[in-house]
């Protein structure tokens, strides 16, 4: 019989065949051939799990690579690269510090070699991969939540509103895609650590599916989802650059179809123009002749009318006739001289209408609406629209202010300026972002005039 080996027995009263996963003795007086077929066999089954093991070391020996990269300032950075597992990239960048559980990238090759050895041991010991790393996960404290870090970054984004670096517009898109149902509850609960581009292409897609608040008939349009998308990288290129996530995430493209403005012809546009009160055209003017956006119209005060030119340098940053004034769109600035006779006419008519009176009650708004109810007689993009939609209702037209104004002026002089000269005049950052609105047409006249004339037509 077989005789569990629990103590140590002499040699000389037993002969020994130990096997490490049976753990058996077999007794000296047993029949020989007996202990010679039970030797084969101990034999056989430790060669096979010597195999088996070796084996294992082998396949977990290629488990894994520590890949070197750069990062934007020029330092490597060390990541373990699992490949794929169940449709998600498997990696490790950092491990989680024994004092508060955070993060801690690795700083070398070594300690990232160092780590993705121990990793293997734990799989060849019997540990599934996706266990094995999450070991050397961080653990996820409340801060690191992404709710608590778009709080912690809105709290910034006041502050730079607050110092003139952003846009209080943008502020309020941001605020509203972070509100309980925005946008940004979609990663609700997750750590900002661990997201990866594989959860951005589905978050893309949750997107895409969200109800339109206007019409929730409709899903959110292309572009909106490009805008929410944009603006959720900037918050974690924002951790980035604080050293809060070892790096940003890359973000999938989203397509957006191609803008198609609604344009008019300047004859048109001249005929709804004349169609608004001489005392209230101004802003119209300025915005038609100089391709003004509405908030630049709207921030103009008498001071920025020097020496027969227009001090092209703020705007108005918010919908409310209060709102601050501060830079441009695009930050940019310049004294222009206006070209158009009737828009000099108005300014010089504007600036007979000002009386010491007038600046004491406040009336510096130079493109003034004389029936409003603020101090400064500014317009609103409410007010400015209603003008213009009535008047395109006089003339029998129908076009949005913005594309009867500065989309349709940029598209007549981009038929025969340069791109540079119209993106001087435009003041787009480039000639992409100006192309999406200026859109010269290969009209009939064009066509005639740009082929090159037949011996049949020269003989005329």
């Amino acid at each position: 019989m077989l005789i569990p080996c629990s103590t140590h027995i002499s040699l000389v009263l037993v002969t020994t065949f130990v096997d490490t996963h049976r753990n058996y003795i077999v007794p000296a007086r047993a029949p020989f051939l007996w202990r010679i077929r039970l030797n084969r066999s101990l034999k056989e089954d430790s060669s096979q799990l010597t195999a088996a093991s070796a084996n294992r070391w082998v396949e977990v020996g290629n488990l894994g690579r520590v890949v070197e990269e750069t990062t934007k300032g020029g330092q490597p950075r060390f990541r373990i690269y699992f490949g794929r597992s169940e449709g998600k990239h498997l990696r490790l960048d950092s491990m989680p510090s024994p004092i508060d559980g955070k993060p801690i990238p690795f700083e070398n090759r070594g300690m990232a070699v160092r780590v993705l050895e121990s990793i293997r041991s734990s799989v060849a010991d019997g540990m599934p991969l996706e266990r094995a790393v999450a070991k050397f996960k961080a653990q996820a404290v409340p801060e690191d939540l992404v709710e608590n870090r778009i709080a912690e970054y809105l709290r910034w984004y006041e502050h730079a509103v607050d110092n003139g670096k952003r846009s209080p517009t943008s502020l309020r898109e941001v605020k509203r895609y972070a509100a309980h149902d925005g946008h940004f509850s979609y990663w609700w609960g997750r750590p900002v650590h661990e997201i990866r581009i594989s959860d951005i292409r589905s978050w893309h897609l949750w997107l895409a599916e969200r109800p339109n608040a206007r019409n929730t008939d409709k899903t959110i349009s292309p572009k909106t989802q490009k805008n929410v998308s944009d603006a959720f990288r900037a918050f974690l290129r924002r951790l980035d650059e604080d050293e809060v996530i070892v790096h940003a995430p890359r973000f999938p493209e989203i397509e957006v179809p191609e803008y198609a403005p609604q344009t008019i012809s300047m004859e048109l546009q001249e005929q709804i123009l004349d169609a608004i009160p001489w005392e209230r055209r101004g802003a119209f003017l300025a915005a038609a002749t100089e391709a003004l956006r509405l908030s630049e119209v709207r921030a103009f005060n008498v001071d920025g009318w020097k020496d027969g030119k227009l001090n092209i340098s703020h705007a108005v940053q918010g919908p409310r006739a209060d709102a601050r004034v501060h830079h441009t769109k695009n930050r940019s600035a310049e004294w222009r001289e206006p070209w158009h006779p009737e828009l000099l006419r108005w300014i010089g008519w504007r600036m007979t209408q000002l009386s010491g009176r007038a600046k004491l009650r406040g009336e510096v708004a130079l493109f003034w609406n004389p029936k409003a109810r603020n101090p400064a007689k500014r317009w609103t993009p409410d007010s400015m629209e209603r003008e213009w939609h009535r008047a395109c209702e006089e003339v029998g037209a129908s076009i949005p202010f913005q594309e009867g104004t500065r989309h349709s002026t940029l598209t007549a002089m981009g038929s025969t300026m340069s791109d540079r000269m119209l993106m001087n005049f435009s003041r787009h950052r480039d000639a992409k972002s100006l192309g999406r609105y200026s859109k010269p047409k290969a009209t009939k006249e064009a066509i005639i005039r740009s082929l090159p004339k037949s011996e049949k037509h020269r003989s005329k």
